[in-house]
């Protein structure tokens, strides 16, 4: 059998977990299933699963701090909050100022949220960094299953994303506390 047969043949492909998969090995795991009958169980190799349970602390935490269920990377806890407090903004300005909103828009506004996040967080958050790219606004769209949001200005009205900020964020805070 030759190298290139072997690589085909012998090696699973690799497989990215999603919270929900692994929050059910550690179910499966905490209710008295066997590392290797869990991993037959899933069809998943057994050092997946005990590199699953090792990290288990990690994987509730984030799921308790509201991360998406779809999600496979577990990410500092400001994103998350940013996304919560962007979505709420981004109802406000449908529902109050009955805007429509294009992309350029929602991305300065989730940059201005995160880098007032990120004060607040001090230390714990100082290395995070965020990009507002195409590819992370795609994303969101699909995790808030916003389908009708307008690529550019050229098909919306215009909305100043400072007009309101502070105010949101200083309102948002006391919902929140």
């Amino acid at each position: 059998m030759s190298e290139s047969e072997y690589s085909v043949f012998g090696n699973k492909k690799r497989k990215t977990l999603s919270l929900e998969c692994k929050i059910d090995i550690i179910n499966e795991f905490d209710g008295g299933m066997k590392i290797c009958e869990i991993g037959r169980k899933m069809d998943l190799a057994e050092s997946t699963v005990r590199t699953v349970i090792k990290d288990r602390e990690r994987i509730r935490a984030a799921v308790e701090s509201d991360q998406c269920l779809n999600s496979s990377v577990i990410r500092h806890e400001i994103f998350n909050k940013m996304e919560r407090m962007l979505k709420s903004w981004y109802r406000s300005q449908i529902r109050m100022n009955n805007h429509c909103i294009d992309q350029s828009t929602v991305c300065r506004q989730a940059k201005w949220i995160f880098e007032r996040l990120k004060e607040e967080a001090g230390e714990t958050a100082k290395d995070e960094t965020f990009l507002a790219s195409n590819g992370w606004f795609n994303r969101f769209k699909n995790r808030c299953d916003w389908l009708n949001i307008a690529e550019n200005s050229d098909e919306v009205l215009s909305v100043d994303s400072d007009s309101g900020s502070s105010s949101f964020l200083d309102k948002y805070k006391l919902v929140c506390q």
